[in-house]
């Protein structure tokens, strides 16, 4: 196993700014899929309760292909 670079001046805050852009891009992906929902339900004519079980699931296959890709 490759070790990391430690040796740099600035390596942890690079980890931490890196850490950052991911949480932020992450936390977008989220709000924009919260603004266009109202938008697909009128397109799509469903109710809210169907709007709901689109978003859990949208939720739960996020949530579950993330624990696959990075499994250990």
């Amino acid at each position: 196993m490759m070790k990391p670079d430690t040796s740099r001046k600035f390596y942890k805050w690079e980890v931490v700014l890196l850490l950052w852009v991911a949480y932020f891009l992450n936390q977008g992906d989220r709000q924009v899929f919260n603004t266009v929902l109202p938008h697909i339900q009128d397109f799509l004519g469903a109710s809210d309760a169907t709007m709901g079980l689109i978003s859990t699931c949208f939720n739960i296959l996020a949530c579950s292909s993330c624990v696959l890709v990075f499994e250990p």
